[in-house]
C-alpha cells in the first residue's frame, strides 16, 4: 500500500484525477490530506452521489490524438444526448439493484424517469452543466410520480408494484445510499 500511495502521489501532482475504492479505510486520511471527496458507501451523511443526477458525457478536446481514425466521443448531431446516456446507465443501476423486475415493469420505470426528468425541465436536448446538484430529481420524485400513477390506474398493478419495489430507496433503509441530492462537487 506504501507503493501504491507513492504511486498515486506522483499522479495527483501530474493533475490526475483519483478514485479510490477503499473497504478498509485505508486511503481516507490521504484523500482527505489532499481536500478530496470522502464517500462513505456505506451510508455516510458527508458524502452522496444522486443516481438520478445526470452527469455529462466525457468529450475529447481537440489536442486529444485521435483514436482509429477519429475522436472518441465525437457528435456529428445524431449522437445520444447526455440525458440519453445516462437514461441507458440507469437501466443497468436498476437492473442490479433490482434484478428481478419485469420486462413491463422496466418499461414502466423507464418511461416513469423520462417523465419525471421532463417535470424537472430536464429534456433530452437540456444543457446539463448548467443544472446545479439540487435542479435534479431523487428517488423520492420518482417514488411520489410512480404512486401518483398507481392511484390513478387502480386497474394496472404495475405501478402499485413499482411504487411498493422503490420505497425501500426512497423512503427505507436504502434511502440513505441512494436518496437525495448529490454532495460532493468534483
Amino acid at each position: 500500500s506504501t507503493a501504491v500511495k507513492h504511486i498515486s502521489l506522483a499522479e495527483y501532482m501530474k493533475g490526475t484525477k483519483l478514485i479510490f475504492i477503499d473497504p478498509e479505510s485505508e486511503y481516507r486520511d490521504l484523500c482527505m490530506n489532499l481536500n478530496g471527496d470522502w464517500i462513505n458507501a456505506g451510508g455516510g451523511a458527508n458524502g452522496k452521489i444522486n443516481p438520478l443526477q445526470i452527469r455529462p458525457a466525457p468529450r475529447d478536446s481537440e489536442d486529444e490524438p485521435d483514436e482509429i481514425g477519429g475522436k472518441l466521443y465525437k457528435d456529428e448531431g445524431n449522437g445520444m444526448s447526455d440525458m440519453a446516456l445516462h437514461v441507458k446507465n440507469l437501466e443497468i443501476f436498476f437492473n442490479l439493484y433490482l434484478p428481478s423486475l419485469t420486462d413491463m415493469q422496466k418499461a414502466i420505470l423507464k418511461q416513469s424517469i423520462i417523465e419525471l426528468y421532463n417535470r424537472f425541465n430536464i429534456y433530452w436536448e437540456t444543457d446539463i452543466t448548467t443544472l446545479s446538484n439540487i435542479q435534479f430529481p431523487t428517488f423520492t420524485d420518482l417514488h411520489k410520480l410512480i404512486s401518483e400513477k398507481a392511484e390513478k390506474n387502480k386497474d394496472n398493478a404495475v405501478y402499485r408494484d413499482l411504487a411498493l419495489l422503490l420505497y425501500d430507496i426512497a423512503y427505507g433503509s436504502d434511502s440513505f445510499l441512494w436518496n437525495g441530492h448529490t454532495t460532493v462537487e468534483t
